[in-house]
C-alpha cells in the first residue's frame, strides 16, 4: 500500500470499509487515539524502515502527524533520539499555525522534545545532525507561540554557551 503514489495516498480514498487515514494509523500501531503497543515493546527498532516509509508517505498531514505523536509519546526512547527527530522534522517541514494547533500538535511536540532533551541532551549536543534538527523544531514551536518551546530554547542556548 505504501508503494502507491503519494498523491493517491494523500487523498481520502476509501479502501474497502476503512478510510485511508485509519489504515495508515494502523501501520504505525495506532487505533482509536491510542497506541496498540506498550512501552515495554522491545522490537521497535525492527520497524524503523517501515515507519520511515510511512512518514514519507503520510506527508505533512496534521492528523497523521498526531498519530505519529501518539506513537512517539510512548516509544520515542525505543526508536532513539536521532530517528525521532528525523521523523518530527520531516513531517513538520511545511507546518503552519493550523497544523500546530490541530490536535494539540504544538504542545505535544514540545513535550516530546523536552523528554528527548532530558534523556538524550548529550546525544543531541554531540551530534550535529540531531542538534540542527532539534534546534529547527524548537524554533518552529517558538514561532508558533508554544510556551514550552521558550524553555527548550533557553536550555538549548545555555548548553551552547557552556
Amino acid at each position: 500500500m505504501l508503494g502507491r503514489s503519494k498523491k493517491k495516498l494523500r487523498s481520502r480514498t476509501i479502501y474497502g470499509f476503512h478510510y485511508l487515514d485509519d489504515i495508515l494509523a494502523l501501520l504505525i500501531f495506532i487505533r482509536q487515539g491510542g497506541t496498540l503497543l506498550t512501552d515495554q515493546w522491545r522490537h521497535a527498532k525492527l520497524f524503523i524502515h517501515g515507519i520511515d516509509q510511512w512518514v514519507e508517505t503520510a506527508g505533512t498531514s496534521a492528523d497523521r502527524y498526531s498519530g505519529l505523536l501518539i506513537l512517539l509519546d510512548v516509544h520515542a526512547k525505543n526508536f532513539g533520539v536521532k530517528t525521532t527527530l528525523r521523523w518530527l522534522s520531516q513531517m513538520t517541514q511545511a507546518a503552519d499555525d493550523d497544523f500546530w494547533r490541530q490536535n494539540g500538535n504544538d504542545y505535544r511536540t514540545g513535550e516530546i522534545l523536552a523528554h528527548l532533551w532530558a534523556v538524550g541532551g548529550d546525544h543531541i549536543r554531540g551530534d550535529s545532525e540531531s542538534l540542527t534538527a532539534y534546534s529547527r523544531l524548537v524554533d518552529r514551536l517558538v514561532i508558533a507561540g508554544v510556551s514550552v518551546a521558550n524553555v527548550l530554547q533557553h536550555s538549548l542556548e545555555t548548553s551552547q554557551d557552556g
